[in-house]
Parts: structure tokens; sequence; C-alpha cells
């Protein structure tokens, strides 16, 4: 498997990572206090925004916008959430993370990848 094709599943699996920790408080995580908070919106939405547009380049721009747009809600729904709250610096890294990972995208589309269909099945049937 090509390096680009390792990465670019390194970063889903770290997405799904992110995404299935990212409700839990941080102190529930051991981690303490929130300067991390920062690094965890920034690597998802970098992960998020890649998958988006590695996987459909012909609407990349449709993606990053629409992920922009889903951590700009996600955010501001958290002002309604007890235990959550809206934070302008968890703003901002998703913003960060979305830029990053359409820059990361471009690059790796103009260097050659392409994300390959998976390859059909075909059921062969045994006939007595």
């Amino acid at each position: 498997m090509p390096v680009i094709q390792r990465a670019f599943w390194a970063m889903i699996v770290a997405l799904f990572a992110l995404l299935f920790a990212a409700p839990l408080p941080f102190e529930l995580r051991g981690v303490g206090v929130a300067p991390l908070s920062a690094l965890f919106h920034i690597g998802a939405y970098l992960a998020l925004t890649l998958a988006a547009v590695t996987g459909k380049p012909s609407h990349a721009p449709v993606c990053i916008a629409a992920v922009a747009l889903l951590g700009a809600a996600l955010e501001c729904v958290q002002y309604f959430v007890p235990g959550r709250y809206f934070g302008a610096t968890d703003l901002m890294a998703n913003a960060l993370g979305v830029g990053l990972g359409a820059i990361l995208g471009y690059w790796l589309l103009r260097r050659g990848f392409r994300p390959r269909a998976p390859r059909p099945r075909v059921a062969v049937a045994v006939m007595d």
C-alpha cells in the first residue's frame, strides 16, 4: 500500500478516535484542563476535511464549506447543552483544522492521490 494511502487511512482512524473521545468531558479522559482541546478540534476537523476533499474532489469546495458550517453549528449548539460551553477558541481551532485539511487535501490531489473505488466482489455459483 503506497505511503499516501496509508496516511489517508491513518487520518480516517484518527478521526473516528477523536469523534469517539470528543463528547467526553476532559476530566473523564484524565487530561484535566483544556489546553489539548484545541489540538483535538484541529485534528478532528483536519481529518474530516481531508477525507471530504480527497473522497470527492469534484465537490471539494462544497465539502469544505459544509465541514466549516458543521463546526460552527456544533459550537453554537453546545451553548444550550448542560455541561458544555461555546468557545471562540474552539471555533477558531475548528476553522484552522478545516483550512489545514483543505490545504493538505489539495496538496495530495496535486501529487496524484486519487481514492480508489472498492473492487466489486464477484460471486461464483457452483452448479452440480
